[in-house]
């Protein structure tokens, strides 16, 4: 059950870590 509550609270910074890289290849793609 912690493992469950652990990656809840991993998942923002997980969605936030694939915004920048799709950020950043866009950047370098254009």
């Amino acid at each position: 059950m912690q493992s469950v509550v652990q990656a809840n609270l991993d998942l923002p910074s997980i969605i936030l870590r694939e915004r920048m890289t799709a950020r950043r290849l866009r950047a370098y793609v254009a």
